[in-house]
């Protein structure tokens, strides 16, 4: 399962800026898109994405979170799946985020670097994410460029609605695209669950059931995350070595 939780900042009105970008600013293209990458990047890997072309430490506890690819082209690259058509529209994206509590991502805003790819613009978002975690309370989660801890934030962040349920519940996703992408990720879900039932249920760790069915380690931790859709000759390794059957069973009616 995915290792870190996000959530959207709330200020002391209940207002979610970093929502609020999300459902009015974007368009349906680069909407699914950024639900696809802070799905399967960034909350896999949290504040480890600055340590490659997705993220860069601002200092005081902010970070950047960069986004530049179409959802099908995410998904091939942390999902598993299979290259999707490119879109003609073009993805510039930049998040700001705080990591806070226990392994949670606070997500602060948001703007369309494409649009605007100015110094000025970068200068002035930035400046408005420090001033959301400044009005919360003295300090930040980790010093300016360490990325090799984790401390809880001692600040108390207001948090209104987290992404999950923000993509289950808003009509901007209920879309026949989002709605498919969300059943894929629902699967994907379901799978890790099963995986994870049935080696600890015989007693195995990662690297044991990797010995056995011949998949790496690390491709057995992002099925157990819900980061990847097994492909169905994975499936059956797993399986047998498991001891468990693939079975077909009827979809519900749509």
């Amino acid at each position: 399962m995915a290792t870190w939780t996000i959530e959207f900042y709330a200020d002391d009105s209940g207002a979610m800026p970093c929502r609020a970008w999300m459902e009015d600013d974007l368009t349906d293209t680069q909407r699914d898109a950024l639900a696809s990458a802070l799905r399967l990047v960034l909350a896999d890997q949290g504040i480890d994405v600055c340590r490659s072309q997705w993220g860069k430490a601002l200092g005081q506890g902010l970070y950047e979170f960069r986004l530049r690819h179409t959802a099908a082209e995410v998904e091939a690259m942390f999902g598993g799946a299979p290259p999707g058509a490119k879109v003609g529209e073009r993805i510039l994206l930049r998040v700001f985020f705080h990591p806070h509590g226990d392994r949670i991502v606070l997500l602060l805003g948001g703007y369309d670097k494409g649009d605007d790819p100015s110094e000025r613009k970068q200068t002035r978002e930035i400046a408005t994410a420090r001033q959301r975690l400044a009005d919360e309370g003295p300090g930040g989660s980790t010093a300016a460029g360490t990325l090799t801890s984790y401390e809880s934030s001692p600040i108390m962040v207001g948090v209104a609605q987290s992404f999950d349920e923000y993509v289950r519940t808003s009509e901007k996703f209920d879309t026949p695209a989002s709605r498919a992408r969300r059943a894929v990720f629902d699967h994907a879900y379901t799978i890790a669950m099963q995986v994870i039932a049935l080696r600890e249920k015989r007693g195995l760790t990662q690297t044991q059931l990797a010995k056995l069915s011949g998949i790496a380690q690390s491709e057995i931790s992002r099925i157990e995350r819900g980061s990847i859709h097994p492909t169905e000759p994975t499936l059956v390794k797993l399986a047998d070595a498991l001891g468990a059957d693939l079975r077909l069973v009827e979809r519900a009616p749509a």
